[in-house]
């Protein structure tokens, strides 16, 4: 593809050198460059790509992209404000921006991401489509299974993903959005179709530095949504979150409020909770659903509500959301069972935050509450890595 049809749709401040070259591909760190690449100047945590310019150029990249600097001989410098926004738009269009030509549902918030992304994964299934999951435990789609480094891939790489999902037949995309990739512009320019805010407590604080700050990197989803265009599209939000209003206010499009309150659109009732799962009653605009899942633990509840919501506003029938709910076996490392020989109840959960812990905790207690025995205990082990 040419350099000048690349840039289609950037924001250049000014452009040294020919634009018409051939690029045959695009790399952000130099050891990925390879003859004919435009190599992006990206700064990081730790490392600014500026630095490693001419390593690029002996690597063989024709273009730069790049914020500061000095003209590069014999290659084309293209100087942009934000070279992480520009990386992100260049990498859509190298791809045949993938994000227009599938059903894209973003999920951020603190907790339950993961979750909410299984339980919408299995009701698309039980609806008869082809969703792919990017998150925190893998990338996948179809028979297909990618290790995920981090919970949302660099735009780049997103981008190559997205295009491999859509080229292998995937309808719809599950994503986790993480506080991180909002803030480094991971997923700018994608055209989402629904976007879910599960809810926000303290994390990630090293690096947001408050909480304030933390937030405004969730909102951006929604900034995303109401740029992007696609027709239809949907905010889903946790009335029960304090946040859950603030995040949606003034998005100007349709928005599904899910909670325990009945005033919200989507909300459950009659539910009793045991080690085989849950069964409740839900309430949505299309009427009452009597629900059971395998998921354990009261907490669960939000992050069914939440899919649900998702797969309500994605037109989804109620028959396919109920058994969506129900297929769903359980998520590795999400409040999991351990099986075992000797009677006891043991589970394995993710919880690394003080809200995660709590909500576990009381998830749990309220199961032993439900056993004909009274008289167990309940032993907590947690780890504390103490960067935080």
């Amino acid at each position: 593809m040419k350099l000048q049809d690349l840039l289609e749709g950037i924001e250049v401040r000014r452009i040294a050198g020919e634009t018409r070259r051939e690029i045959e591909g695009i790399a952000y760190h130099t050891k990925q460059v390879r003859r004919g690449y435009l190599f992006a100047a990206i700064r990081g945590m730790e490392v600014d790509g500026h630095t490693f310019i001419n390593e690029a150029v002996r690597g063989g990249a024709e273009a730069i992209l790049l914020e500061e600097g000095q003209e590069i001989p014999e290659r084309t410098a293209v100087f942009v404000a934000n070279s992480r926004q520009a990386l992100a738009r260049i990498s859509s269009n190298f791809y045949g921006n993938p994000s227009s030509q599938i059903t894209l549902i973003g999920i951020t918030g603190t907790n339950g991401k993961t979750t909410t992304s299984y339980l919408l994964e299995s009701i698309l299934r039980r609806a008869g489509f082809s969703p792919g999951v990017i998150g925190t435990i893998n990338y996948r789609y179809g028979q297909k299974t990618i290790p995920a480094p981090n919970t949302t891939p660099e735009s780049l790489d997103l981008q190559r993903i997205l295009r491999e999902m859509a080229g292998q037949g995937a309808s719809h995309v599950i994503m986790e959005v993480s506080s991180h990739a909002l803030d480094l512009d991971r997923v700018f320019g994608c055209q989402f179709d629904v976007a879910v805010f599960t809810n926000l407590t303290a994390e990630h604080l090293d690096y947001h530095k408050t909480l304030d700050r933390y937030f405004e990197s969730k909102k951006r989803l929604f900034a995303l949504l109401s740029k992007s265009e696609k027709k239809k599209r949907f905010a889903v939000t946790n009335r029960d979150d304090p946040r859950g209003e603030e995040i949606v206010a003034g998005i100007g499009l349709p928005v599904i409020r899910y909670g325990m309150s009945r005033e919200s659109d989507l909300s459950v009732d009659r539910v009793t909770s045991t080690f085989g799962g849950l069964s409740f009653r839900m309430k949505t605009p299309k009427g009452h659903l009597p629900v059971k899942s395998k998921l354990i633990g009261d907490f669960n509840l939000s992050n069914i509500m939440a899919a649900a919501s998702a797969a309500l506003a994605l037109g989804i029938p109620t028959e396919a959301i109920q058994e969506g709910i129900k297929g769903l076996e359980g998520v590795s490392g999400r409040f999991e069972k351990v099986e075992n020989g000797r009677g006891i109840h043991v589970i394995v959960d993710y919880a690394h935050t003080h809200d995660a812990l709590e909500r576990a905790l009381l998830g749990l207690k309220g199961v032993l509450e439900n056993l004909p025995q009274k008289n167990g205990k309940m032993i907590t082990v947690f780890g504390c890595g103490g960067d935080r």
